[in-house]
């Protein structure tokens, strides 16, 4: 896949540009973690059809998954592989850096939640994109630091953190049943580091 191209089909659509920009989601978070679009008609392996594409990448920012939103469908995210699910953080090669300066992670279940977390300064962030935590994911970030605050969406639906086998995990919930990114965008950043951090 190139990204880029999808890239520059998602800037052409100022109807998703401006649900992205409701969301939290500016040019420059698009642009720095090349979210396309995906056009009826067009194929990335088995993803077809119209969504936005959040491209998955390696330390060599090389593309390994895609997974797209796709509005009207049972299963709202779908993937590219689903064998791939549980093996990669959304975001870690952009933030592994500020994690191991940090000291923890900070983990969000969603693409959204990441993203509004990282555009207001909180950098030590990734996602398992789930809210689940699965050994390799685990064993991943055990090489950047030893410890977590797993932030679960508003629903309180905990998964498995099979993860804690290499690391230390402390659950938390936002209040008021909201997810993370719609606590920020609703109160402030200020008010979710002090709930939660």
């Amino acid at each position: 896949m190139q990204p880029e191209f999808y890239t520059t089909q998602l800037l052409k659509n100022l109807k998703v540009l401006d649900y992205l920009e409701q969301r939290g989601v500016g040019i420059n978070l698009i642009m720095e973690f090349q979210l396309g679009w995906l056009e009826k008609g067009q194929f990335i392996q088995n993803l077809y059809g119209e969504g936005i594409v959040f491209p998955i990448f390696d330390f060599n920012s090389n593309v390994v998954e895609c997974v797209m939103r796709k509005e009207g469908c049972e299963q709202k995210y779908l993937w590219t592989k689903d064998s791939n699910k549980g093996k990669y953080l959304y975001g870690l090669n952009k933030t592994w850096k500020d994690i191991m300066n940090a000291g923890y992670v900070v983990l969000v279940e969603g693409f959204f939640d990441f993203l509004v977390l990282y555009s207001k300064g909180i950098k030590n962030v990734a996602s398992p994109m789930t809210n689940n935590l699965g050994l390799c994911q685990g064993w991943m970030l055990s090489c950047f630091c030893n410890n977590a605050i797993f932030i679960f969406d508003g629903d309180n639906k905990r998964g498995s953190l099979r993860g804690r086998k290499y690391i230390d995990v402390v659950e938390k919930k936002i209040p008021f049943d909201l997810d993370p990114d719609e606590f920020v965008l609703k109160n402030g950043i200020e008010s979710f580091k002090k709930y939660v951090i």
